[in-house]
């Protein structure tokens, strides 16, 4: 079972997310968003390893996740750990951790959106991946 976040975690999300072609963007989403190009990086503070850092890309209709953080990403979060876990969890919502100050964010907002729309799209695939996540 990996951790959450953890090198191990990454390379299963990427394992089930592969064969997931990202949905097209909607007209109006943020212009990045329409390229079909973006990347989200998330730090997570206060984790059990320590801080931890991933970004997600989007690119060619596909999805990755790679361990760190990536200085060319089109928005970064950062949140601590308790606050990462419930929103993996589905205990909280990215939106009502946003409004309530739990989330911090530089960037582009509609790339962030976008990203939650997109993970919305993901849930099924990562269904069996959150029960074997250890936290």
């Amino acid at each position: 079972m990996p951790r959450f976040l953890s090198p191990e975690w990454v390379d299963v999300f990427n394992e089930v997310t592969s064969h997931v072609e990202v949905p097209d963007p909607a007209p109006d989403a943020a212009l990045a968003v329409r390229h079909g190009t973006f990347a989200v990086c998330q730090i997570v503070t206060g984790g059990p390893d320590g801080d931890l850092a991933t970004t997600l890309h989007v690119e060619d209709g596909r999805v990755t996740m790679t361990s760190g953080a990536s200085g060319s990403a089109d928005v970064t979060v950062s949140l601590g750990w308790d606050d990462a876990v419930a929103m993996a969890s589905g205990t909280l919502g990215a939106v009502d951790a946003l409004a309530a100050g739990r989330i911090r964010v530089r960037g582009d907002l509609g790339v962030l959106m976008a990203s939650q729309e997109l993970l919305g799209t993901l849930q099924r695939a990562l269904g069996g991946l959150n029960a074997t996540t250890t936290y």
